[in-house]
């Protein structure tokens, strides 16, 4: 797979940080969703997180909560690195695994129905700091280039993907670890844009309407947000919300429209009026 070698995203907008074991001062809602692993999509779940003689897993793919978000319409974030109950945890990341987060993230988008477009998501490497980390480590940690003394060829290998099995990239991180050169710690925001029908990058968007598409996840099931949990949509509630929505649209155009016929008709009715 091939990728650029600029290391645009992961330059910070401004300075920020997480302390390891912090607590978020928000919990899981509508908008925000943590995780304490990468596992994006269900054919990069481990077997063993499948409980026996179940269909159900001790781990939930991301994608989940991502294609939630996608079709709840409003901005949102999952949180890679946080545990369930809001504690910074982070995940070490070479700058070839976040290579890796990034293509997958993008090669999971490609598989929705309809597909993803670029401007609706963004991911972001945030740098955790001890919990007694001195301004002086806290500096060091928010200006530290992962690209540094990395040669660009070794960006350029393909990366593993649609599967468990570990790939190059994790396995040069463990050879690093076991030689004592320990990769830095990051949360991983994963944002999705809200939607924006007056944004001319939409090519998905639903007739003169101009509605968002209901995209289905790579396993073609359809979820939106409730709260703090993603509900699975049936056929039948998907038709639902589309009708309510179709409805509500036109319903306003026709009140707009009456309004505007309303005030014509007064209008006319004025000049018409014979002068004293």
């Amino acid at each position: 797979m091939a990728h650029s070698n600029t290391c645009e995203i992961y330059e910070l907008k401004q300075p920020r940080y997480y302390r390891y074991k912090s607590s978020i001062p928000f919990e899981e809602d509508t908008t925000h969703e943590f995780k304490c692993h990468t596992n994006l999509s269900k054919d990069e779940l481990p077997p063993w997180t499948q409980i026996p003689e179940s269909d159900k897993r001790t781990r939930n793919r991301v994608s989940k909560s991502l294609n939630a978000f996608l079709n709840s319409e409003r901005a949102a974030t999952v949180y890679l690195g946080i545990s369930d109950d809001g504690r910074v945890i982070g995940l070490q990341l070479t700058i070839f695994k976040m290579d890796h987060i990034r293509f997958n993230l993008d090669d999971l988008f490609s598989r929705y129905n309809p597909t993803v477009e670029r401007h609706r998501y963004s991911i972001e490497f945030i740098p955790v700091v001890e919990d007694d980390a001195t301004d002086d480590e806290i500096l060091k940690a928010v200006n530290f280039n992962p690209c540094n003394g990395v040669i660009d060829t070794q960006r350029a290998r393909k990366h593993l993907l649609h599967t468990y099995k570990r790939c190059w990239c994790m396995a040069d991180m463990v050879a690093r670890s076991n030689n004592g050169i320990l990769p830095p710690t990051y949360v991983v925001e994963i944002h999705i844009a809200a939607w924006d029908p007056s944004d001319t990058c939409n090519v998905n968007s639903v007739g003169h309407m101009n509605a968002p598409s209901y995209h289905e996840d790579e396993c073609g099931k359809v979820y939106i947000r409730q709260q703090s949990a993603s509900h699975q949509l049936s056929q039948r509630e998907l038709y639902g919300i589309v009708r309510q929505n179709v409805n509500v649209y036109y319903s306003n155009m026709i009140r707009t429209l009456s309004e505007e016929l309303k005030q014509l008709k007064s209008k006319r009715n004025d000049d018409i009026k014979p002068s004293k």
